[in-house]
Parts: structure tokens; sequence; C-alpha cells
């Protein structure tokens, strides 16, 4: 299975302390350059940067493909991650951004974000859900709490 990943999963897992997770469910993850470059920006939070000074195995960075059909509308990784995903011919992109996803999803990928993964990991006994979603509204991931709260409600969590 090839999983391409963007910035904002890899970001908010490390964040929550369940970045573990994502080898566990997919084996390697890859991103283009320009998601490392990113997580390394200087207004990223600083411990991506600290996660990032040993990258675990899992993570394989390749370089930015070259860019067949850009859309203004997206982010540099997110564009690099679509076109890495596309070329790779990934059984999954990790995305949160909508426009990303719903040009991901046209042309063709299986998208997956950050609660996706999380009620995957919750499903296969990986993470406790409402712990982790307890941990991410105290970030700066952008998502309706209306959200959160259904889908901890479909898996009769408790928000922490």
């Amino acid at each position: 299975m090839i999983v391409v990943s963007n910035t904002s999963p890899v970001c908010y897992l490390v964040l929550i302390g369940c970045e573990q997770i994502l080898p566990s469910l997919f084996g390697e993850i890859y991103v283009p350059a320009s998601v490392v470059a990113e997580l390394r920006h200087p207004d990223a939070p600083p411990e991506l940067g600290e996660w990032l000074r040993q990258p675990p195995v899992w993570l394989r960075v390749l370089p930015d493909p070259i860019v067949t059909r850009a859309d203004g509308n997206l982010h540099p990784g997110e564009q690099a991650a679509i076109d890495l995903a596309t070329g790779l011919q990934a059984s999954l992109v990790l995305i949160d951004d909508r426009d990303a996803r719903d040009i991901a999803t046209q042309g063709g990928l299986r998208v997956i974000g950050v609660l996706g993964v999380l009620e995957l990991a919750h499903e296969r006994g990986l993470i406790e859900l409402g712990a982790a979603l307890g941990r991410l509204l105290k970030t700066s991931f952008f998502v309706s709490p209306a959200l959160v709260r259904r889908l901890a409600a479909k898996h009769g969590v408790k928000l922490e």
C-alpha cells in the first residue's frame, strides 16, 4: 500500500502524540520535500522540528514532483502531495484541506484526513479516541467542534 501525506496530518498527529499510528496503519508514509519544508518552517510548532531531527524510518521523503496542473487554491505541500500521490499511483493520500481533498478526489485519489486516521486507529485498537480528539481540539487544527462531538458519539467515547 502506497500512502502519501500532506503536511497537516503529520503535523497534528505529531502534536497530539499519535504519529506512531501512521506506520501501524499504513507502513511507510511518503511525503514530498515541500511537506518537510513546511514542517520545518520557522512559524511551525517547535515540536515538529524536534521530531524531524531524527525522522522515523517509516517517513519516506521524495523530491517534489514536477507540477503537471497547478491549482492556485492549493499550498505548495498540498499540490506536491497530490502530484506525488498521482505519480506513485498511491492507494491513499492524507489531506485535511477541503479544496485539496476535492481536487485529489476529482483526480481519482482516495482521501482521508486526521479525523479519519484517528477513527481508523481507534477501530483497530491503537488509540483511545476520546483522549486523542481532546488533545486535537487543544491545537490549532481547524475543525468544527460539532463534527468532533459527532465522531466521539458515533464511537461511544467521551472527549477528554
